[in-house]
């Protein structure tokens, strides 16, 4: 009778358990449609922040970038002409030491510029790879392709605008 007693209390321990975590997720599931509101129009926002952000990036701060690495190596070009022609009028030991110095200071710059536009080059095709993946992940995931539903319409707009952005630059750039 005590064993009968013990298992009859363990089962309506377990029964009301049961009952109590029934409730708790009928609560956790009422609340997922408010949450993936939330989500979708935290989706929204980055999205429009990162298309402002990648037509700065590509259209005005871009064209910067390209400006001063060609002022950079006309520079360079010039300096090392004018170098040459020091060097000829002045032969001399101590000069040639100094002149050798300054080339090869030269060269560290020349190879530190062409060093920096490989890794903007670079940076920029990984950047257009990744707007692929991107798109294609997108257009996957929120059905973009043909009439997207108005719940997924706002952010397959950002995705085509992000990725006409990208199609204004040539397909490689050599590196």
């Amino acid at each position: 009778s005590i064993l009968l007693f013990i298992l009859l209390v363990v089962t309506s321990l377990g029964c009301m358990w049961f009952f109590l975590g029934a409730k708790t997720s009928q609560n956790g599931l009422d609340k997922i449609p408010e949450d993936i509101t939330n989500i979708l129009h935290d989706g929204d926002l980055y999205m429009n922040n990162t298309v402002d952000e990648l037509h700065y990036l590509l259209q005005e701060n871009f064209d910067e970038v390209i400006d001063e690495f060609k002022a950079a190596l006309s520079e360079i070009g010039n300096d090392f002409g004018n170098f040459t022609e020091d060097m000829k009028i002045n032969i001399n030991l101590d000069e040639i030491i100094d002149k050798v110095n300054s080339f090869l200071s030269l060269i560290e710059k020349f190879s530190d510029t062409e060093e920096e536009m490989n890794n903007a080059i670079a940076s920029f095709n990984n950047m257009k790879n990744s707007m692929n993946s991107l798109t294609t992940a997108g257009n996957t995931y929120f059905q973009c392709s043909g009439t997207p539903d108005s719940l997924n319409k706002p952010i397959c707009d950002k995705l085509n605008e992000a990725t006409n952005i990208f199609d204004m630059f040539p397909e490689d750039f050599e590196e």
